[in-house]
């Protein structure tokens, strides 16, 4: 199905005679586009780049100097990681390391532990790492042994934002260009990411999209406006969506690492 997504007054569309030819993104072709009545490209999928002439009028003289690469500040994905801490503080630093140094800033740190006597010490840790401002962070505390390890993940997501949300525990190591290549996968390569699946049992290397984690209520039950129930963790949820979606809605480490 074609959505209604027009290139029409965007500041990124190349015209000859008022009929669009390209855009300067090179975007167009990617996202499948076809000509309307007026002269305007038509996209297949939505473009989150597309901006009006105001937007430009709003710009600092640098932004206005380079447009491509202040749309595609604007457009960077916002990365959020969960880092469930095993107990070992030299591990945890490790990690954190990792999400200190990646090349494009993390948006927010969520440290979930169950041993209260280590909170102190993670505060500190978390306090001298990053600059709440720019990276958020939390301390999740589990008070109460849950039936699934799974569900850290729905008691974490109370601080989650839009976005996406990377999962692993700690002493994990997590490569330093991974939102950077997230960018070029969903703002340069213009291919869907959704959710991409653990790399091991224990939910190490989760990335998901986290307004879907949102629509399907996590881990827990979700409630259809059939009134109909979806008990399932939230991976087999998205598993059978993605039998039914675009084959890039569910992929594997080796899939979104091909991209390279």
């Amino acid at each position: 199905m074609i959505v209604e997504h027009k290139c029409k007054d965007c500041v990124f569309s190349i015209k000859e005679s008022n009929v669009q030819t390209g855009c300067k993104l090179g975007r167009a072709e990617k996202l499948g586009s076809t000509l309307d009545e007026n002269g305007d490209f038509v996209l297949e999928r939505f473009c989150n780049a597309s901006r009006p002439e105001q937007w430009f009028e709003r710009l600092n003289l640098k932004e206005s100097l380079d447009l491509e690469a202040a749309v595609m500040n604007e457009v960077r994905p916002r990365v959020g990681f969960v880092v469930i801490f095993d107990g070992d503080m030299d591990d945890l630093k490790s990690t954190i390391s990792d999400i200190k140094s990646q090349t494009f800033t993390a948006r927010y740190v969520i440290v979930i532990t169950s041993k209260v006597e280590f909170n102190e010490e993670i505060h500190e840790l978390l306090r001298k790492t990053f600059d709440f401002d720019i990276t958020n962070f939390h301390i999740v505390q589990i008070v109460s042994e849950l039936k699934y390890a799974e569900f850290f993940m729905d008691e974490a997501f109370r601080h989650a934002k839009n976005g996406w949300m990377y999962v692993c525990h700690s002493g994990e190591k997590i490569r330093k260009d991974l939102i950077e290549s997230m960018h070029k996968r969903v703002n340069v390569d213009m291919k869907r990411l959704v959710v991409v699946e653990p790399y091991d049992d224990n939910w190490n290397g989760l990335l998901f999209q986290t307004a879907l984690f949102k629509f399907l209520n996590g881990n827990k039950t979700k409630i259809f406006q059939d009134e109909q129930m979806d008990s399932r963790l939230f991976l087999d949820k998205v598993k059978d969506v993605a039998t039914k979606s675009h084959p890039e809605t569910y992929i594997t480490w080796r899939e979104f690492n091909e991209q390279s």
